[in-house]
């Protein structure tokens, strides 16, 4: 929960990203986390040592850093999740009126609980106004490692042609219809979360439609996938590519997204998709889906910097067409990086996750409170991922969640990892390997998260009723694992 002073949606922004700087720190910081809640040093003592170490990491102490923070923002007042917080706020800040945005209904005595704390930490009588902030429902606690009452689930390609409701359109539509129709998209979309009651909804689209509206001509065949006529090969090719006018050719994209929105009606998150600019970039130049992507990773080898003005261009576009997203309403973005497990760990740094990067950092720069999840797949660079800037790292099912959960040191939500195969087995094998997945992850604590996922896209030909016994347990079976 965060209390604000009476601001507009600008100055909103504004404290939460000041706020971040503080929250990051203490994050990241064993030794203020050590000092923080130790039983033994007195709280005078306490401030001061968090006040140097504070000083050492980010050269302003915290009182200091948040009282910039009010007095820029017109003496708003300001509460953290974060309990230790609390002793850092001044108690001659004055305010006798404050919202209270929460993501769900406060109950009475809760409320006067709350107001009884503040009223007695500051002497005086004080209106609360209560606001119920929608971005936080369902999984985006998860992913802004905020407490849940079990993990949520939602799976890659949900929507999608397992389902017979999305077969019985197919028959009527290719596929590039259905992306470019807008009511087809919704109605898509939506058919997995009635279905199997998710707890996300993911747009339907494909990560090949940005190079399109960039210009190239993009084919979907059955039993081929995806073919680019013209793939770039030259600097000729590569100049014609347009990224200016991107969210105009993208527009049907935005218009399933409204009309998803109205239908959810705020109830569950509605998650948003890019491709990375590298696994884009393998399509564009290899012309279609490869093992090997051979003129692609030639590209890199032999002509770097080419290849960096293809990624730069791309990331533009990119930024441009996830900022739609978000204004059209998706609370979640998530950058498919399918082929960032094809490159050199130093290819994948140079060319893949910088640019990943570089997306992060714009988005969080105009949309600071919007989850976005990272998902490489066959790449363990999980500390290098993790100091990004995303929210949540997206895992296939190589990898141990705990190993995972060890090396980012809880710094960011983690999603994953069920092998889809697992969907072709008994239902018995299904339950004992999603126990499994939560068992590797463990208790959720403060400042985790998980949300259970597949290590990768659904297979087309996956059996209904083992889906719906995945959904059944987790959602049965994860709630004694968050604390």
């Amino acid at each position: 929960m965060a209390l604000f002073g009476y601001l507009n949606e600008d100055e909103k922004k504004d404290v939460s990203r000041d706020l971040n700087i503080v929250q990051s720190t203490l994050r990241s910081s064993n030794e203020l986390q050590m000092v923080m809640r130790s039983p033994i040093i007195k709280p005078e003592k306490k401030r001061a040592i968090i006040n140097d170490l504070f000083e050492k990491k980010i050269g302003k102490k915290p009182l200091s850093l948040l009282n910039q923070i009010l007095e820029k923002n017109r003496g708003a007042f300001l509460i953290s999740t974060i309990e230790e917080f609390n002793s850092f706020y001044d108690e001659e800040l004055g305010i006798q009126n404050a919202k209270v945005y929460s993501s769900s209904k406060i109950s009475n005595v809760n409320l006067s609980e709350l107001l009884s704390k503040l009223e007695n930490r500051f002497d005086k009588k004080m209106r609360l106004e209560i606001i119920e902030d929608k971005k936080l429902i369902g999984g985006l606690k998860s992913l802004k490692r905020l407490p849940c009452s079990r993990t949520p689930i939602w799976f890659m390609r949900q929507a999608g042609r397992y389902l017979p409701q999305y077969q019985n359109i197919r028959k009527k539509h290719d596929f590039l219809t259905l992306c470019k129709n807008a009511e087809l998209a919704a109605e898509v979309t939506l058919q997995p979360v009635d279905f199997f009651d998710l707890d996300a909804a993911i747009i339907f689209s494909d990560i090949l439609v940005v190079p399109e509206a960039m210009g190239m001509e993009l084919n979907i065949l059955e039993s081929v996938g995806p073919i680019f006529s013209s793939p770039i090969r030259t600097r000729d090719q590569f100049d014609k590519l347009n990224h200016f006018s991107i969210e105009s050719k993208l527009e049907y994209v935005a218009n399933a997204i409204r009309l998803v929105k109205k239908t959810l009606n705020n109830k569950i998150p509605l998650i948003g998709f890019s491709g990375s600019p590298w696994t884009l970039m393998a399509y564009m130049v290899e012309g279609e889906g490869k093992t090997n992507f051979k003129y692609a990773k030639c590209l890199l080898f032999e002509n770097e910097a080419f290849s960096h003005l293809i990624l730069e261009k791309l990331s533009k576009s990119i930024i441009k067409y996830l900022s739609m997203q978000i204004n059209e309403g998706v609370n979640v973005v998530q950058i498919f990086d399918t082929w960032g497990g094809l490159l050199t760990r130093e290819q994948y740094l140079k060319f893949s996750l910088k640019y990943i990067k570089d997306i992060v950092n714009e988005l969080k720069q105009t949309f600071p409170n919007i989850p976005i999840i990272v998902f490489s797949k066959g790449v363990f660079l999980f500390e290098e991922i993790a100091k990004i800037g995303c929210d949540a790292i997206s895992v296939d099912w190589c990898v141990s969640l705990k190993e995972v959960r060890k090396r980012t040191n809880d710094s960011v939500s983690i999603q994953g990892n069920l092998d889809p195969i697992a969907l072709f087995t008994s239902n018995e094998r299904i339950k004992n390997e999603v126990i499994n997945i939560l068992e590797d992850f463990g208790k959720i604590k403060p400042n985790s998260g998980h949300v259970f996922n597949l290590g990768h896209g659904i297979i087309f030909d996956t059996p209904i009723e083992n889906v719906k016994e995945m959904v059944r347990t987790v959602k049965e079976y994860s709630q004694p694992y968050h604390i």
